[in-house]
């Protein structure tokens, strides 16, 4: 007796394979402009190709219909190195450790001369209040 024929319970829907048009991006070697103007690029892509004798890059790029867009082209130059700077401190614009605390000596001498007039005004404040 043959088996009888249930549906899957699991049926999935078909979902067709959505287009995503994505550009890929390779690098190749050419000798010269001309070559990189006549490689032959994939319609929707992009390719980098790199010139053998010169530090050029060219940029070539196909629309989705295959039509080539402008070629671009690159003058590669070496990056320069940042200078280094010479830090070099101006210590005439800083105070001397002995300036400093000769300062500090002032200030704290200067301290105490105005709290102990402040404490003679209060003392006559106190006796005149009397």
């Amino acid at each position: 007796m043959p088996y009888p024929y249930y549906p899957s319970p699991y049926y999935q829907p078909y979902n067709p394979p959505q287009q995503q048009q994505q550009q890929s991006t390779n690098v190749i070697w050419v000798n010269n402009e001309t070559e990189a103007k006549n490689y032959p690029v994939a319609p929707g892509n992009t390719v980098i190709l790199m010139d053998n004798d010169n530090p050029v890059a060219y940029k070539k790029t196909t629309d989705f219909s295959g039509r080539s867009l402008p070629l671009e082209v690159y003058d590669l130059v070496p990056r320069e190195k940042p200078k280094e700077e010479n830090h070099q401190i101006n210590l005439d614009e800083y105070l001397q450790k002995k300036e400093f605390d000769a300062f500090l000596d002032k200030l704290d001498k200067r301290f105490a001369e105005i709290t102990e007039q402040e404490i003679v005004v209060m003392k006559k404040k106190k006796e005149d209040a009397k």
